[in-house]
Protein backbone atom coordinates (compact mmCIF):
# COMPACT_ATOMS: atom_id res chain seq x y z
CA UNK A 1 0.00 0.00 0.00
CA UNK A 2 1.58 3.68 -1.02
CA UNK A 3 0.95 6.41 1.18
CA UNK A 4 -0.77 9.12 -1.13
CA UNK A 5 -1.75 12.25 0.66
CA UNK A 6 -4.11 15.18 -0.78
CA UNK A 7 -2.59 18.66 -0.29
CA UNK A 8 -3.36 19.71 3.02
CA UNK A 9 -4.45 15.85 3.97
CA UNK A 10 -1.53 15.51 6.64
CA UNK A 11 -2.45 18.52 9.00
CA UNK A 12 -5.43 16.63 8.87
CA UNK A 13 -4.28 13.57 9.85
CA UNK A 14 -2.40 15.07 12.24
CA UNK A 15 -5.43 16.27 13.97
CA UNK A 16 -7.20 13.37 14.28
CA UNK A 17 -3.82 11.30 16.07
CA UNK A 18 -3.74 14.58 18.31
CA UNK A 19 -7.28 13.66 19.68
CA UNK A 20 -6.39 9.64 19.65
CA UNK A 21 -3.28 10.94 22.10
CA UNK A 22 -5.75 12.34 24.60
CA UNK A 23 -7.95 9.43 24.34
CA UNK A 24 -5.19 6.69 24.75
CA UNK A 25 -3.76 9.36 28.26
CA UNK A 26 -6.75 8.70 29.34
CA UNK A 27 -6.86 4.99 29.25
CA UNK A 28 -3.16 5.55 31.02
CA UNK A 29 -4.72 7.61 33.87
CA UNK A 30 -7.48 4.91 34.72
CA UNK A 31 -4.65 1.98 34.23
CA UNK A 32 -2.69 4.17 36.88
CA UNK A 33 -5.52 3.50 39.24
CA UNK A 34 -3.74 -0.33 39.00
CA UNK A 35 -2.73 -0.80 42.14
CA UNK A 36 -0.45 -4.21 41.32
CA UNK A 37 3.46 -2.98 40.90
CA UNK A 38 4.94 -3.77 37.11
CA UNK A 39 1.24 -4.59 36.16
CA UNK A 40 0.60 -1.24 35.29
CA UNK A 41 4.03 -0.59 33.16
CA UNK A 42 3.31 -3.32 30.88
CA UNK A 43 0.01 -2.17 30.61
CA UNK A 44 0.86 1.57 29.48
CA UNK A 45 3.88 -0.70 27.05
CA UNK A 46 0.74 -2.04 25.55
CA UNK A 47 -1.13 1.28 25.42
CA UNK A 48 1.84 3.01 24.02
CA UNK A 49 2.11 0.71 20.73
CA UNK A 50 -1.26 0.83 20.06
CA UNK A 51 -0.85 4.19 19.29
CA UNK A 52 1.90 4.18 17.78
CA UNK A 53 0.86 1.58 15.57
CA UNK A 54 -2.58 3.80 14.79
CA UNK A 55 -0.16 6.88 14.20
CA UNK A 56 1.90 4.78 11.51
CA UNK A 57 -1.15 3.37 10.47
CA UNK A 58 -2.81 7.15 9.81
CA UNK A 59 0.05 8.23 8.04
CA UNK A 60 0.61 5.13 5.77
CA UNK A 61 4.20 4.55 7.35
CA UNK A 62 3.72 0.41 6.68
CA UNK A 63 6.88 -1.58 6.33
CA UNK A 64 6.71 -1.26 2.26
CA UNK A 65 7.18 2.34 3.03
CA UNK A 66 9.67 1.97 6.08
CA UNK A 67 11.96 -0.22 3.42
CA UNK A 68 11.41 2.21 0.95
CA UNK A 69 12.22 5.68 3.29
CA UNK A 70 15.40 4.38 4.67
CA UNK A 71 17.07 4.56 1.25
CA UNK A 72 16.89 8.50 1.50
CA UNK A 73 19.66 8.95 3.87
CA UNK A 74 18.37 12.59 4.71
CA UNK A 75 15.50 10.78 6.24
CA UNK A 76 17.31 7.98 8.36
CA UNK A 77 16.92 9.72 11.61
CA UNK A 78 13.23 10.25 11.48
CA UNK A 79 12.61 6.69 9.74
CA UNK A 80 14.93 5.44 12.95
CA UNK A 81 12.75 7.44 15.45
CA UNK A 82 9.46 6.66 13.55
CA UNK A 83 10.18 2.28 13.77
CA UNK A 84 13.42 1.88 15.90
CA UNK A 85 11.25 3.42 19.12
CA UNK A 86 8.24 1.46 18.60
CA UNK A 87 9.02 -1.64 19.97
CA UNK A 88 8.17 -2.98 23.65
CA UNK A 89 11.90 -2.24 24.75
CA UNK A 90 12.07 1.29 23.13
CA UNK A 91 8.92 2.22 24.73
CA UNK A 92 9.41 1.30 28.21
CA UNK A 93 12.85 2.82 28.27
CA UNK A 94 11.03 6.41 26.77
CA UNK A 95 8.45 5.60 29.49
CA UNK A 96 11.42 4.91 32.22
CA UNK A 97 12.89 8.44 30.55
CA UNK A 98 9.85 9.95 31.44
CA UNK A 99 8.86 9.02 34.79
CA UNK A 100 12.54 8.99 35.99
CA UNK A 101 12.68 12.33 38.06
CA UNK A 102 9.04 11.10 40.04
CA UNK A 103 8.87 9.12 42.91
CA UNK A 104 8.34 5.16 42.31
CA UNK A 105 5.22 5.52 39.81
CA UNK A 106 4.82 1.51 40.37
CA UNK A 107 4.18 1.87 44.23
CA UNK A 108 2.29 5.22 43.99
CA UNK A 109 -1.40 3.32 43.63
CA UNK A 110 -0.63 1.66 46.41
CA UNK A 111 -1.01 4.97 48.68
CA UNK A 112 -4.95 5.44 48.99
CA UNK A 113 -6.34 8.35 46.80
CA UNK A 114 -3.64 10.47 46.96
CA UNK A 115 -1.42 7.80 45.32
CA UNK A 116 -3.29 6.55 43.06
CA UNK A 117 -4.35 10.17 42.12
CA UNK A 118 -0.43 10.84 41.16
CA UNK A 119 -0.44 7.46 39.64
CA UNK A 120 -2.99 8.37 37.02
CA UNK A 121 -1.54 11.95 36.72
CA UNK A 122 1.87 10.70 35.63
CA UNK A 123 0.59 7.90 33.27
CA UNK A 124 -1.87 10.86 31.56
CA UNK A 125 0.84 13.16 30.81
CA UNK A 126 3.89 10.30 30.34
CA UNK A 127 1.69 8.92 27.25
CA UNK A 128 0.48 12.54 26.28
CA UNK A 129 4.03 13.44 25.87
CA UNK A 130 5.48 10.44 24.55
CA UNK A 131 2.06 10.61 21.89
CA UNK A 132 2.97 13.97 20.80
CA UNK A 133 6.50 13.54 20.56
CA UNK A 134 5.89 10.22 17.87
CA UNK A 135 3.43 11.99 16.74
CA UNK A 136 5.48 14.80 15.91
CA UNK A 137 8.00 12.20 14.06
CA UNK A 138 5.30 10.48 12.14
CA UNK A 139 3.85 13.61 10.67
CA UNK A 140 7.76 15.01 9.97
CA UNK A 141 8.28 11.80 8.32
CA UNK A 142 5.32 12.16 6.06
CA UNK A 143 6.03 15.55 5.28
CA UNK A 144 9.36 15.23 4.57
CA UNK A 145 8.61 12.08 1.93
CA UNK A 146 6.15 14.28 0.38
CA UNK A 147 8.46 17.31 0.17
CA UNK A 148 11.19 15.00 -1.47
CA UNK A 149 8.21 13.87 -4.07
CA UNK A 150 9.07 10.21 -2.56
CA UNK A 151 5.22 10.78 -2.66
CA UNK A 152 2.56 11.53 -4.73
CA UNK A 153 0.56 14.53 -3.65
CA UNK A 154 -1.14 14.95 -6.46
CA UNK A 155 -3.61 11.32 -6.64
CA UNK A 156 -6.45 10.83 -5.10
CA UNK A 157 -6.56 8.71 -1.77
CA UNK A 158 -7.26 5.02 -1.91
CA UNK A 159 -9.39 5.20 1.94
Amino acid sequence: MDFIFHKGELEDRKERCQEKITRYAAIGAVNGLNPVPGINVGIDVGICLKMMTDFREEFRLTDEARIRLQSYELLLPLVKAVFGRATQAGVAFLLRELLKNTANHSLLPLIPVVGQGISAALGFAAIQKLGDSYLEDCYQLAKEAQRLNIVDVECEDET
